[in-house]
């Protein structure tokens, strides 16, 4: 199948900050759960909005504390209907950024003296109250 350019595209996401301190007191027994904070800045301009995202772990009994800031432009041409364009910079463009955050996450975390993490895929729809 033949496929077209989207309508929407982004500009090299740009890492904009790197916080890693690993925990000196964390002991490893079991797999631990690592829970993540995500929050989304989006300011949008006519066809274009620049997007931050800002991952980081949350918890005390934690091997490590990570937070990554990325950014990057994304742009669309003036045919993409704007009913939906504030949920797709919230969700879509924020999990694409959050695609690069994960692979610099393994990267930093297989140096460390624990287990490599790779965070795993987020979902982040809104839920409708009814």
């Amino acid at each position: 199948m033949e496929t077209k350019k989207s309508s929407f595209q982004f500009e090299r996401p740009i890492l904009l900050n790197l916080i890693y301190n690993e925990n000196n007191d964390f002991e490893l027994k079991d797999e631990v759960e690592i829970k993540v904070d995500l929050e989304t800045n989006v300011d949008t301009r006519e066809n274009n909005a620049d997007v931050y995202v800002v991952l980081k772990t949350i918890g005390d009994n934690l091997p490590f504390y990570i937070e990554v800031e990325m950014y990057s432009k994304f742009v669309w041409n003036e045919e993409m209907k704007n009913e939906n364009l504030q949920n797709i910079l919230e969700t879509n463009a924020a999990l694409v950024l959050v695609s690069y955050i994960r692979n610099i996450v393994a990267n930093i975390t297989s140096s460390s003296r624990y287990p490599t993490w790779h965070i795993p895929f987020l979902d982040l729809r809104k839920e409708k109250n009814n």
